[in-house]
């Protein structure tokens, strides 16, 4: 079967998977108004225009920490830079130098439009295992070439949005690909073969990308892997097969 007939078949199951909990939902809700469960207090320093928000009670972030920042916070509409000890709440320019200080193993981009409820929940693993980094994806082309040449040993995670300037960076770095399946588009596919991994969160789609790699017979062609569960060794292994 074919990359786009098995986009298609995901795209109804995926259609009727979200009906069929609609009319679950309004079967069994409650009418009555529930409070909103309280925002995770954690420590806050402020330097100048900059916030740095450090764990609650642990040297890194719990899991609802990096959830909590994720979703709700964000400085004039620049997401928040999100790590396992730190998140940093600031102009963009005090943003762009923390992403160019340092080098994490991990590194994604992602503007805070791009950090749904389910894009939160993936990238959270990541930082919570892997010692990613969250930052903005609102960076000029020059920023993110300038990020490569220096952290040339990151491997660079790309969700729904491709960040084409480090897929095109003339500093070659190793890029990962968690895609969903239903929303990948022609231009997306242009850059499949700038990949070197796409982590499919489905078997489906590990075997729409097998197909269409198949298809396209790459020279160098990224290799699929299924992940189901995280755990602490999942990152070496993610190494393991690139």
């Amino acid at each position: 079967m074919s990359f786009w007939s098995l986009r298609k078949r995901l795209i109804a199951a995926t259609v009727c998977t979200v009906c069929l909990l609609a009319l679950v939902s309004l079967m069994f809700s409650d009418t009555r108004r529930i409070s909103p469960t309280a925002a995770v207090k954690m420590p806050q320093v402020v330097r100048g225009n900059s916030t740095y928000h450090f764990p609650a009670n642990n040297d890194s972030f719990t899991m609802t920490e990096i959830l909590e920042l994720c979703h709700s916070r964000s400085h004039e509409n620049v997401a928040l830079t999100i790590t396992q000890r730190y998140a940093l709440e600031a102009p963009l320019d005090a943003i762009r130098d923390d992403y160019l200080n340092t080098c994490h193993p991990i590194e994604i981009s992602t503007s805070q439009g791009a950090r749904s409820m389910g894009h939160c929940s993936d990238f959270a693993q990541y930082i919570y295992y892997g010692n990613a980094r969250l930052s903005s994806d609102q960076y000029e082309a020059s920023t993110f070439t300038l990020k490569t040449s220096k952290c040339s040993q990151s491997m660079y995670l790309h969700g729904e949005y491709l960040i084409w300037q480090i897929l095109e960076s003339k500093h070659k770095v190793k890029n990962l690909w968690m895609p969903n399946l239903e929303q990948v588009t022609a231009n997306d596919l242009k850059h499949v073969e700038n990949m070197d991994l796409i982590l499919c969160k489905t078997k489906v789609t590990c075997e729409a990308f097998d197909a269409l790699l198949k298809e396209k017979a790459l020279p160098k062609s990224p290799k699929t892997y299924l992940h189901v569960a995280f755990h602490s060794g999942y990152i070496s292994k993610c190494l393991w097969n690139i």
